[in-house]
């Protein structure tokens, strides 16, 4: 998908950024100021699920801002969160966040084990593209995790016309997805 999206636009002065999560949340925290003389194009859009929960956790995980913007309407529960980028979104909407891991799902989950807790009944809200095997251990000493979809993921095929024009005249070009935020 990417070389045909790419193929549609290069221009012998446009330089190629394709941001990664790790190191640019380009949506919240860049500002059109900070890339100057550029076109930021999402290749990806998000669409909100309905939450439906059949049992009430006692904690919830999250592995991205985006699982934590899904489950807006669940009542406030304790929180781990998989890195400080998601436990800042979880703070800023109210959460209690408990624990705050530094690496992806499965470390979180080798973190949740080493905390000794009692049985706990997890509820990972997530996105449809989401691992969903991460927890296994969790599980092996006798956490229950419900995995919960909270949003879809749509890939952009091809630009808009807009968004064509706008790149025949730019210096950069600047790749993001709300994922990654």
């Amino acid at each position: 998908m990417w070389k045909r999206l790419l193929k549609q636009f290069i221009t012998p002065t446009a330089k190629i950024y394709m941001t990664k999560p790790v190191l640019i949340r380009t949506q919240s925290l860049s500002k059109e100021e900070d890339w100057p003389n550029s076109i930021r194009i999402n290749v990806a859009h998000l669409t909100p699920k309905p939450i439906t929960l059949s049992v009430e956790p006692t904690a919830y995980i999250f592995t991205s801002g985006n699982g934590v913007a899904a489950a807006v309407l669940c009542t406030k529960k304790p929180v781990y969160a998989v890195g400080l980028g998601t436990a800042k979104v979880a703070q800023n909407q109210g959460w209690q966040v408990v624990y705050t891991g530094t690496g992806n799902s499965l470390n979180l989950a080798t973190d949740i084990v080493s905390l000794n807790l009692s049985p706990q009944h997890f509820t990972h809200i997530h996105g449809d593209l989401a691992p969903v095997n991460w927890h296994k251990n969790l599980e092996e000493i006798g956490h229950i995790v419900t995995s919960q979809i909270g949003f879809t993921t749509k890939f952009i095929k091809n630009l808009t016309p807009e968004e064509y024009q706008n790149i025949q005249n730019a210096q950069k070009l600047v790749f993001f997805s709300e994922q990654a935020t």
